[in-house]
């Protein structure tokens, strides 16, 4: 089943893709349009995706779901930040590109694909890790990932101090586990209207891919050896690795199969949108994102087969 909700969704992809794509070549979106909807996705829609994700109802939770949730979602992260850093150091002295190969390995793509695929393999009620690991990985995402992606870097206004743990990434991201813990609800037009923002993530994120992609050679787009290795890799040994060893060490559960899933989604977007916005090349992050969206059926369908 794994496997055809992955196709689905590559499927969604390349479709948007390609709209993005052919609006760039037919020129009815520019580069600044691309940077405009790139500030949408950073600043309102994926801040959105991150709340609206604690508002189901048809998911049970208990307390000791979200606090066990935060503690393997938290080592997950803290194992791919590490594990992104010291890897990116050995294929590569170049710094710039430390960064950027850092960023794939650690910021995957956990909603649109993982989400469904999730769902699909263990239920409804494994949504709630997902929903958590959402949660991190915004708090992480705008605080780590702006500071690796933009500090110390010529002609980009931003300095990491400690008021930039306030943003919309952190709060929103404290919102939605209030929002867990409490059960709280909001006026239904509110619920409605940051649902209604966070499903326009994914149509904008790809829109942007398809113009990145439009702008680069096809020997680039699929001819990075490099990007392979971080597939095979992160992608799909340590997966199963983080599997494996989990297993072990606390046992089969939902949690534990939910996170190792997550771990095989393919490069998420948003490293690219932070890129696009700043200017910064976006070469690679449209190269990665496509190649191990592509490659995901493999990935995660042998994931899926360890559990």
């Amino acid at each position: 089943m794994s496997t055809s909700v992955v196709l689905q969704q590559m499927l969604v992809i390349i479709i948007l893709i390609a709209i993005g794509y052919a609006l760039f070549k037919k020129g009815f979106i520019t580069d600044e349009g691309s940077k405009t909807m790139s500030f949408l996705v950073l600043t309102i829609t994926n801040p959105a995706v991150c709340i609206s994700s604690a508002f189901s109802e048809e998911v049970e939770i208990t307390h000791w779901d979200i606090i066990m949730g935060l503690i393997i979602g938290a080592a997950m992260y803290a194992f791919l930040i590490a594990f992104g850093h010291l890897f990116s150091a050995l294929l590569t002295k170049d710094n710039e590109k430390r960064r950027t190969y850092a960023m794939l390995q650690i910021y995957a793509n956990v909603g649109f694909i993982g989400i469904p695929v999730t769902s699909a393999v263990l239920g409804e009620h494994s949504l709630v890790f997902v929903t958590v690991s959402l949660i991190i990985y915004n708090i992480l995402f705008y605080t780590h990932g702006y500071s690796t992606m933009l500090s110390g870097r010529k002609n980009v206004e931003y300095k990491f101090t400690w008021k930039s743990l306030i943003n919309v990434g952190t709060v929103s991201g404290v919102i939605a586990i209030l929002v867990f813990w409490f059960r709280l609800r909001f006026p239904e037009f509110i619920e409605a209207t940051i649902s209604s923002a966070g499903k326009a993530t994914t149509f904008m994120a790809m829109i942007v891919l398809g113009i990145s992609i439009a702008k680069i050679p096809l020997k680039s787009l699929i001819g990075d050896k490099k990007l392979y290795l971080i597939w095979a890799i992160r992608y799909l040994l340590v997966p199963i690795a983080f599997a494996l060893v989990l297993k072990n060490i606390l046992g089969s559960s939902v949690m534990v199969d939910a996170f190792a899933i997550l771990m095989a989604m393919p490069v998420g977007n948003m490293p690219l949108m932070l890129a696009n916005q700043y200017g910064l090349e976006t070469e690679t992050f449209s190269a990665a994102t496509f190649l191990t969206t592509i490659l995901s059926v493999f990935t995660v369908t042998l994931t899926t087969m360890v559990l």
